[in-house]
């Protein structure tokens, strides 16, 4: 969802390596339309700071939360 409003606003969305959240364990996991926006994420560090992304598991308000500040501080909105 970030990542799609960060593309909308234009506060631009490439990431220097396809595949930087392949340090993740469970990086297979990851549905092939989600790849863009973990890879994304994870490089801008807004995921992925723990031992594993979790790609498959419901995420909890604490997460969302910590996930948004990071975004919002990256990007001073």
């Amino acid at each position: 969802m970030l990542f799609r409003y960060a593309r909308v606003k234009g506060l631009g969305t490439a990431v220097s390596s396809s595949i930087a959240y392949q340090e993740k364990a469970d990086w297979k996991k990851v549905s092939g339309y989600a790849v863009t926006a973990v890879n994304w994420g994870y490089s801008n560090g807004f995921i992925g700071n723990g031992s594993d992304l979790k790609p498959q598991d419901n995420i909890t308000r604490a997460e969302a939360a910590t996930i948004m500040a990071r975004f919002v501080v990256k990007y001073g909105i």
